[in-house]
């Protein structure tokens, strides 16, 4: 159902018919325009998990040609409020006739991509419904060309804008106030600047006022809200949004007061964007804490209702983080961030800094188990999947092969490899929970799996429960079953942390999965390439074990170290610091350069994002240039809100400096000809990109698309990213690179050759952060 908002707009609804005729005129919720065609063609499409989708369709699009495939007339029905295609189709075309300039906003779901005027914009394949974004529309027709899903109907609408700058509706990120409890949280708020400026609000909550950040022109971003409860029996607030002076939206937020057992909601601003996230806790039954259950969520199910899924434990909080939506990241990527930046959260809040932690989890949540701990060894005590697979190479069948991706994107997704990581798990038993009857997740993901660790340790336990499905439940006892089943928390309570005596480190990237206890793993010999430690520590000597290591960190007191049969003695004065030399001797050195990779920081290209991040516009050249970089700037904060419930900020490159800090990230749009940070910011890249073509080394090329990420000068943990081309024709192909799919993971470098959706080539830097032949 839409919001009550969006249904007071006509709906369009259209059906196809194989002979139809183009669709009659149709009039919207905005006077002056109306839809005067729609049409509809299938045409084959290579996407999925894929470092740059084959589409035809919207590759023309992109470029302002002609659409290739035969396209149908689809009648327009304007009395069904549920509208979907008869027949099938991969793309539609809109022609939407508009009787001057104007901005609208362009409400759908059931299409993954839009194409309108001024570019690309990602849909809504998960039908969520809230997503709506500005639009401008010129006089006469506009084309509006889409990929539609194959999620279910296509619905859309067209409405004026509530203001030139309002809130959106149905995407909220709130808490839940606790009766009698004082509490001072953010909210995060969907804000619309249908502007062709740039927008700095004011928010008064109450007639107090707040500051906002500033929002780019003809998009929408989540804003921070910070709101008081003072404990009573209601938390209803006012807010208005300004410009300048003038109230522009005047919004009412109510928000739920829960008694002290009810399941609740917790917000925090996330390190990696400033965004407002949330995790749902399903409360003890106790005041005292004595350990902590960390549970994710399976797609397309919301953390508060995960939540609701369990009884409450005597001194054991249930914390359900987000993955940032839904079906956000797979619990990979900014997945992952997210669950640990909500245990760190609730660790504070509950007062439990060292208090064992287990991790549980279903079906998409069940492998984010398998893989969460993977890439943080030593932190649980032990895992409880259910339903789980383990990894894209093995779930689900045929969605992707790994395999088939340039090696240095196969490396780059390492972190992706949970089988190759479970050795990290050595010392941590695990709970496999399954039914044998389960048509979503076949058990024998979970026999695998159970397999693969029984080649570890023997703590095992493989429960295969007959004639159970996917989602299953007992009666007449206490929670769901399939994921508050009484024998696996008999388990995990029967588990505590394993010390750091003796112990496997296995990481596929430093600044992942690099440090267990003591140890930390600064750099590879070959960076991205699995690396392995195996440890011991006595009393008087530790001794390593070690394959693809350069340099280590060892956080010790005074100690005799044996790496790789070579003796060091530590003084204890510090850290112990050491490297393997070109000859493959090691000795204690200085810690690591701060222009070389290290733990803080080694990409690949993802983890430009990571880190408070800023994108950042380059308007140095010709207006066609300027909109190029503009556009797909907005295309990916706009794809990161719907995906990843996220704030990447757009400033441009001659304001950088009054947004930037040497600890930020920031990704540039353009070139060296167009981007008026990139000299300062990229100094010494081996991969450049101008108006006169892409370079690698000796490589040149022309027309091309570039994804890179560098160290920040100045700075030992921040990246510099960069999403460039020579033209604006290949900047806006750009939009066909997958960035933020879970699975799929550019390396430190590539070049693509965007015409024919294929790679020229891609690599990693090596640890000073050249090119490695």
């Amino acid at each position: 159902m839409l919001p009550m908002f969006w249904r007071t707009f006509l709906v369009v609804c259209f059906v196809i018919q194989v002979a139809a005729p183009t669709a009659r005129s149709a009039e919207t919720g905005v006077k002056g325009v109306q839809v005067t065609a729609c049409e509809v063609t299938q045409v084959r499409t290579a996407g999925g998990r894929v470092p740059i989708v084959d589409d035809p369709v919207i590759r023309a699009a992109l470029a302002g040609a002609d659409l290739p495939g035969e396209w149908v007339g689809a009648n327009l029905d304007e009395t069904d409020e549920r509208f979907r295609f008869s027949g099938r189709a991969t793309h539609a075309r809109l022609t939407v006739r508009s009787d001057g300039e104007r901005v609208v906003m362009f409400h759908a779901q059931g299409h993954a991509l839009l194409v309108d005027a001024d570019g690309p914009r990602p849909g809504d394949p998960y039908g969520y419904g809230f997503w709506s974004l500005p639009v401008r529309l010129a006089e006469g027709d506009n084309e509006l060309v889409v990929r539609l899903s194959g999620r279910g109907a296509f619905v859309f609408d067209i409405a004026e804008p509530v203001a030139t700058v309002f809130f959106a509706e149905g995407d909220r990120t709130v808490f839940d106030p606790r009766r009698e409890t004082s509490t001072r949280m953010p909210v995060g708020l969907a804000v619309v600047n249908a502007t062709d400026k740039p927008v700095t609000p004011r928010l008064r909550v109450d007639g107090v006022e707040q500051a906002l950040p500033m929002i780019a022109p003809m998009t929408r971003q989540q804003v921070p809200v910070m709101v008081h409860y003072d404990g009573g029996p209601t938390c209803v607030k006012r807010l208005e949004l300004m410009v300048g002076e003038c109230v522009m939206h005047e919004v009412s937020l109510d928000l739920p007061v829960r008694d002290a057992g009810d399941v609740y909601r917790r917000t925090f601003i996330s390190g990696v964007d400033g965004s407002v996230q949330y995790y749902a806790v399903q409360p003890a039954l106790e005041s005292e804490v004595e350990a902590i259950v960390l549970s994710l969520h399976g797609a397309s199910v919301e953390a508060t209702n995960h939540a609701r899924a369990y009884s409450r434990k005597r001194t054991w909080p249930i914390v359900c983080p987000t993955n940032r939506r839904p079906f956000g990241f797979d619990w990979e990527d900014w997945g992952r961030i997210d669950a640990l930046e909500a245990l760190a959260d609730a660790r504070e809040h509950f007062s439990a800094a060292d208090v064992p932690t287990y991790l549980t989890g279903h079906s998409m949540g069940g492998h984010g188990v398998w893989n969460v701990a993977a890439n943080t060894p030593g932190v649980f005590a032990a895992l409880a999947p259910s339903a789980g697979w383990g990894s894209f190479d093995t779930y689900p069948p045929g969605a992707r092969t790994l395999q088939r991706h340039p090696p240095a994107y196969r490396a780059a997704t390492g972190t992706s490899d949970t089988y190759a990581l479970l050795p990290n798990l050595d010392r941590t038993g695990v709970y496999v929970l399954h039914g044998d009857a389960d048509d979503n997740v076949p058990p024998q993901q979970a026999r695998d799996l159970a397999a693969a660790m029984r080649e570890l340790h023997d703590d095992v336990v493989l429960d295969i429960r007959p004639g159970k499905g996917h989602w299953w439940d007992e009666p007449d006892t206490p929670g769901a079953d399939c994921v508050d089943l009484a024998e696996m928390f008999a388990f995990l309570a029967e588990r505590k942390p394993a010390g750091d005596e003796a112990f496997t480190l296995i990481t596929a990237n430093p600044s992942v999965s690099g440090r267990r206890g003591w140890l930390t793993v600064e750099q590879q010999q070959r960076p991205l390439q699995p690396s392995r430690v195996e440890a011991a520590r006595s009393v008087d000597t530790v001794t390593l074990d070690t394959e693809n290591v350069r340099r280590l960190t060892l956080d010790l007191p005074a100690i005799a170290l044996v790496v790789d049969g070579t003796r060091l003695d530590h003084d204890g004065s510090g850290p112990a610091h050491i490297l393997r030399d070109n000859a493959g001797n090691w000795t204690l050195v200085d810690p690591t350069p701060v222009g070389e990779k290290s733990a803080a920081r080694t990409g690949p290209f993802k983890h430009a994002f990571d880190r408070d991040v800023l994108l950042v516009v380059g308007t140095g050249g010709q207006p066609s240039e300027t909109a190029a970089n503009a556009a797909l700037a907005r295309f990916h904060a706009e794809s990161f809100a719907y995906r990843g419930n996220g704030t990447l900020r757009i400033v441009r490159d001659t304001d950088l400096a009054d947004h930037d800090r040497p600890d930020r990230n920031v990704v540039l749009y353009g070139n060296a000809d167009t981007n008026a940070a990139w000299t300062r910011l990229l100094p010494d890249t081996p991969v450049t990109v101008a108006r006169n073509g892409v370079k690698v080394g000796d490589n040149a090329y022309n027309d091309a698309g570039v994804l890179l990420v560098r160290p920040k000068p100045d700075s030992a943990v921040a990246l510099v990213g960069v999403v460039g081309a020579d033209t604006p024709e290949a900047m806006r192909q750009l939009a066909l690179v997958s960035v933020f799919v879970s699975g799929v993971s550019p390396p430190d470098w590539v070049v693509f050759d965007v015409q024919q959706a294929a790679i020229h080539e891609a690599g990693i830097f090596d640890n000073a952060w050249a090119i490695d032949d």
